[in-house]
This record gives C-alpha cells, structure tokens and sequence, in this order.
C-alpha cells in the first residue's frame, strides 16, 4: 500500500496577504495572489491612455477658454461709457492692470491670448459695429485695438487707426445722393457717377493704387480696390460700391490732400452727386485745391462767381455772383493754363466783368436749360 502522506494543517490555511513573504513574492514576480504580468501591461497602458485623454481635453480646453472668457469679458466693457480707456491700457506688461474691470476675466483673457490678439479682436468687433452703423461703438473698439497694440507694433492697431481716420471724415452723405453714382443711374450731373479715372487718382493719393491714370478697369486697380477695401471695414470684392467711392474720394481729399480729389469733391458737393448738396462746401473744396494749384478748381470758383453754374451742367441757385472775385480765379485758372480758362479771356478779355460773364455763361449753356440745385431754388422747400 502507498503510504499516506502526511501534511501540517497549516498547509491548508490561506497565507495572510500582508505577510512579507507574500510581499516579497509579489515583488520577486512569483506567483501567488497578486495580477499576472499581462494585467499588470494592461493597467498601466489603461493609465497613460487616460493621462492622454486628459491631456488633449485640456488643450482643447484651453483653445476654447479664450474664447468664452474673451466674449464674455468684451461683452461686459462693451457697455462701458464711450470714454472708458481701452482694458489693456499697459499692454505689453504681462499681469499688468486692468482697472474698473472684472480682473478674473481680464487676466484670464489675457493669459489665455496674447496682446496682439486682443488688439485684433478689438479690430473685428469694431468692423462688426461700423457694418450695422454703431460708429461710436466702432470708433471705441478701434481706439482700444490702437491702445493694445501700438506698442506691440501689431497690425491690427494700424488698420485700426486707418479706419478711425475714415470714421472722423466730414463727407455728408445719405442713400439719395449716394443713388446718384449707382451703376443703373446714368442720367445725373458728372455723368451721373465718378470716373475710373477719377477713382484711380483717389486711390493713388491713398497710397492703394500705383500704377497711370488710365481710366481703364485694368487688375492694377482692381487690386487697388481690394487694398483700399481691405484698409476699411468692407468685403475685397474689388468693385467699389457708391459709399465706398464717396469715402474714397473724401478720404483722399481729407487725408490724402489730392487737389484733383478736392476739386471732384468740391463738384460733388456742388451738385448733389453721392454727397448731400451744399454750396458753402463746394466753395470750402474747391479753394482747398485752388490754393494747392489746381487749375480746374480755379476754374470751377470763377464759373461759380461769374455764372452760378458748374463744368456739371448744373445752376446753383445760392452761389453769389460776383464778378470780380470770379475774375480773380479766372486769372489764376489762366495762369495755370486751363484751357477753358485761356479761350475766355482770349474771346471776352476786353469786356466789362459783368459783360464778360455774362458772355461766357451764354457760350456755356443757357440758365433756363440747366438743372437747378442749392437752397436758393426752393427757399421756402
């Protein structure tokens, strides 16, 4: 018979999981209760796939942190009284101050982007006010998109100040006159719109347009175009629209100094055509650009004070006649050699002025045939 075997009843009892001889055997890789070596990979690939996760969770958190905390903290200084001073007035300081606004918000705006995206943010929120015609609003958003980002040198700042220059422009306006230079309405005083040629000057004296005054629609002045609407608030469609070719002209008047744009804009103003008509600013214009020796301007205030009357075949009613004073630009105009100006005074030089004039404006059209423009047509309308 095969012998019992014998066995202590400890062998029967389970070991204490705490002992040191389990731990060691844990520790050694051995066997006994602990997970094998496959569910041991497998949990700590189970751990850096969750560190993982939580990695990119947190960076896409932290792209889009900005954005809430951002609009969040615009849409509060966005009801700020106007003369508030720009969130972010020490702009290049990190952690600098942000006085009379809600400081979590600011600083986390500003950990979460830097200065020059806060300037161009700035920007974009002031092209959204001017779009829906909220120019004050516009005009403080570009100011801070200036004080953030001036001196950081950003870009944003600089069309910024570019657009608040276009804002302060004192060319008045309003959808009837602006009617006037439309594409589909031909039949108004200076053809009824504004020349290519009249918009490449504009364009050259903004510094947008480089190449001759052709009067061509050529892809130098398309480009033009897409530069100067690019500067402002507008789509780059490459076509100028009738309120982007009065701020054009006006811009180059006003900013740009262009005496051919000051004259086209004192005419404008003359007639009514894309500006609201004044004849105080057609004068103010047209001396603008006599004084910088504009021979068409000249000529222009002669026909005023001598005729009443525009190169636009058009009778402003409230122009002063005055005929020595029309002389007086008439000899200007002739010294500079505008032709017109030169046939006159060979043709009527020894008249009288008042003769003179009123020969001159009988060669030029007769009143009765002119359309009327100026208080002084409807002085009770």
């Amino acid at each position: 018979m095969r012998p019992e075997p014998t066995a202590d009843v400890t062998d029967f009892i389970r070991p204490d999981p705490s002992s040191d001889d389990l731990q060691a055997n844990y520790a050694s890789g051995g066997g006994g209760y602990g997970p094998s070596p496959g569910a041991t990979i497998q949990l700590t690939f189970i751990i850096l796939l969750v560190l993982v996760l939580v990695g990119i969770a947190g960076a896409i958190s932290a792209s889009f942190g900005f954005r809430a905390g951002e609009e969040a903290a615009m849409d509060e200084w966005a009801n700020y009284p106007l003369e508030t001073p720009a969130p972010y007035a020490e702009a290049g300081q990190e952690g600098g101050p942000c006085a009379g606004f809600n400081p979590g918000l600011c600083e986390r705006a500003r950990t979460q982007k830097g200065t020059m995206d806060v300037a161009r943010y700035y920007l974009r929120r002031g092209d959204a006010e001017a779009s829906i015609g909220s120019l004050e609003k516009a005009r403080r958003f570009y100011e801070w998109s200036v004080d953030v980002g001036r001196p950081v040198g950003a870009h944003a700042s600089r069309y910024a100040t570019t657009r608040l220059q276009f804002l302060s422009l004192t060319c008045d306006y309003d959808e009837r006159s602006l009617a006037r230079i439309a594409r589909d309405n031909q039949a108004n005083a200076l053809g009824g719109r504004i020349t290519t040629a009249q918009r490449q000057r504009a364009l050259r004296a903004l510094s947008h347009y480089v190449g001759d005054i052709t009067g061509r629609q050529s892809r130098e002045t398309r480009e033009a175009i897409r530069r100067f609407q690019s500067s402002l608030w507008f789509d780059e469609t490459g076509v100028l629209t009738s309120e982007q070719v009065v701020l054009s002209v006006c811009g180059a008047a006003e900013v740009g100094l262009d005496a051919s744009s000051q004259n086209l804009l004192g005419s404008m103003y003359a007639v009514g055509l894309g500006t609201r008509q004044s004849t105080d600013k057609a004068l103010q214009w047209f001396q603008e650009a006599a004084r910088q020796g504009s021979a068409d301007a000249s000529w222009n205030l002669a026909l005023l004070f001598g005729t009443q009357t525009t190169e636009s075949s058009v009778l402003v009613c409230d122009a002063d006649l005055n005929a020595e004073r029309a002389d007086s630009y008439l000899k200007d105009a002739y010294d500079a050699g505008h032709p017109a100006a030169r046939e006159a005074v060979e043709l009527y030089g020894e008249d009288t002025p008042e003769e003179r004039w009123r020969n001159i404006s009988g060669s030029l059209r007769k009143p009765e045939a002119l359309s009327r423009v100026g208080k002084g047509c409807n002085p009770n309308g």
